[in-house]
């Protein structure tokens, strides 16, 4: 026993890795997962997104959104892993959500207002382009969204990004904003308001 932590002397030995910015005896003193190995976390939306998560993992990170739109994913995920032979309550699914809090919703809508203010707009263009899989730091910032091939990036987010630009009517530079700011649901407003959000 070393530090509270039993060792089988067979399976565990001493790293002992001395290196330029990091040295380390070794080994991780934390109890072995239930498991057997580390909780495996998937996110993604897309048909093969949902399927990797069905089929591998303990958790996944999923956007949030409309309640059924979250219920519909949630029964499609837990419907895949059944196919599958796993165990659904074996899978937890995250939601994402940005939660700011004020006395007031005036407050509160402040408060987003501020933080959406603070994107760099190189850091709107580079968080676009990745969310496109599309370079789109050559696009007209005050024009519309031009037409986009696809790529790998992830669909799901690809498409909401397009979706989202055609049915406001939103410019490169607005959807570049949006784009560098916390995109997923957000519930904002007053501790009574945000407990009550459905």
């Amino acid at each position: 026993m070393e530090n509270g932590i039993y060792f089988d002397p067979d399976r565990v030995h001493v790293l002992d890795h001395k290196g330029e910015f990091l040295s380390v005896r070794g080994p991780l003193n934390i109890a072995r997962p239930i498991q057997g190995w580390p909780v495996i976390v998937q996110a993604g939306a897309s048909d093969a997104g949902r399927q990797l998560a069905a089929e591998t993992a303990e958790m996944i990170f999923a956007s949030g959104g409309k309640l059924a739109d979250a219920r519909r994913y949630y029964a499609d995920v837990r419907g895949r892993a059944e196919k599958v032979g796993r165990d659904p309550d074996h899978i937890k699914i995250l939601p994402g959500a940005l939660v700011v809090v004020g006395e007031t919703a005036r407050q509160a809508r402040e408060k987003r207002a501020l933080l959406d203010s603070l994107v760099h707009p190189d850091s709107g263009i580079a968080s676009l382009s990745i969310a496109l899989g599309h370079d789109a730091s050559s696009f007209d910032l005050d024009g519309p969204l031009p037409d986009i091939p696809e790529s790998n990036a992830s669909k799901s987010g690809r498409e909401r990004v397009i979706e989202r630009a055609r049915r406001d009517d939103l410019t490169v530079r607005q959807l570049a904003q949006i784009a560098g700011s916390y995109g997923g649901l957000a519930l904002v407003g007053t501790p009574v308001m945000i407990a009550d959000q459905r």
